[in-house]
């Protein structure tokens, strides 16, 4: 194993990896529109073999507003129309679930049931949520 210190969007790497792993990933926090998100996505995609995934988890209210911190609160839809365009990616499908639904349900807690059954009103006041976007290389 190599260790590396570098900026994650001016890697060395090209067509490398399998799965991108992006958790809270600050520079899409900075972003003040999808051409920002677009031009991020892309750089990171370069990185990906084909076929390679990209799974983007985000902590979130779902409120798709920038909280006091200056954080993003993106929501189903505006994770969408972040990622809607990307070129050589593409959606596979987003999931919302919480973390503590995983020791509970396995790889059950990260489905469309649970995705649907955690975007009732009601429920959306449960906090917090993690959005959970599968992207695919072309």
């Amino acid at each position: 194993m190599t260790w590396l210190l570098s900026n994650a969007l001016e890697l060395p790497f090209k067509n490398e990896f399998d799965v991108l792993f992006v958790s809270g990933f600050s520079p899409y926090n900075s972003v003040q529109n999808h051409h920002e998100a677009k031009a991020i996505t892309e750089k990171l995609s370069k990185y990906l073999v084909n076929g390679g995934l990209m799974f983007f988890l985000w902590v979130s209210n779902l409120s798709n507003q920038r909280a006091e911190s200056g954080r993003m609160n993106y929501s189903v839809d505006s994770l969408k129309k972040l990622f809607a365009n990307v070129d050589e990616m593409q959606i596979v499908d987003i999931f919302l679930t919480r973390k503590l639904l995983f020791p509970l349900l396995g790889r059950y807690a990260l489905s469309q049931p649970i995705t649907k059954l955690l975007s009732f009103a009601g429920l959306k006041n449960i906090k917090p949520l993690i959005l959970v976007c599968v992207l695919e290389g072309v």
